[in-house]
């Protein structure tokens, strides 16, 4: 799939360019579009990568990415706000049991509805 993006792409390039422009793909690669459950990018230090600095999920908004480097540069000076937990890796056990409660409340929606049809 990858290549095959890459090739279109590289086409639909070539048709922009003079030909005396155009060059062969050097690179591809693929980045996923992932999102969290709360749907806040994961921001700072992770208990098991010491001496690692992580700023994920943050997708195309400019606004979280500003705010991805003041909580980094925080991280960097020892100086973390207290703000910044609400980004970090800590919040995972409290998400995963929100998942874990909104995938209940569906499937006995689910169930309620189908149990109502019948």
């Amino acid at each position: 799939m990858l290549v095959q993006r890459s090739g279109q792409l590289m086409y639909e390039l070539s048709l922009a360019l003079p030909a005396d422009l155009r060059r062969a793909a050097g690179y591809g690669w693929h980045a996923p579009w992932t999102r969290s459950v709360d749907d806040l990018p994961f921001i700072g230090p992770h208990r098991n990568y010491p001496h690692h600095l992580f700023a994920l999920g943050l997708g195309a908004n400019l606004a979280t990415a500003f705010l991805a480097s003041r909580i980094l540069v925080r991280a960097m000076a020892g100086e973390p706000d207290k703000s910044d937990e609400y980004f970090g890796f800590a919040r995972i056990a409290s998400q995963a049991l929100m998942l874990n409660w909104t995938l209940v409340l569906c499937i006995s929606a689910a169930v309620l509805k189908s149990s109502a049809e019948v």
